[in-house]
């Protein structure tokens, strides 16, 4: 990946709320939605942190056969 290209193709007007809706933290993992990737970990890792005081919102970006899986 040439991070020169990504950059130059990012639009930097936008920031996180026009983006995600929030100003929260974000934590996020993106990929192809298949079991060998380890959504699920990402999922259960999220849930451990879900009482935490600070405002965190966990995003899971992709496609693949685990999706409706991982929706549940």
């Amino acid at each position: 990946m040439d991070i020169d290209k990504l950059h130059a193709k990012l639009n930097k007007n936008l920031t996180k709320k026009d983006l995600f809706g929030t100003d929260d933290f974000i934590i996020g993992s993106a990929g192809r939605l298949e079991r060998q990737k380890g959504f699920s970990y990402f999922i259960e890792a999220a849930s451990m942190l879900k009482d935490l005081p600070e405002k965190i919102k966990f995003v899971i970006i992709g496609e693949g056969t685990c999706k409706d899986e991982l929706i549940k």
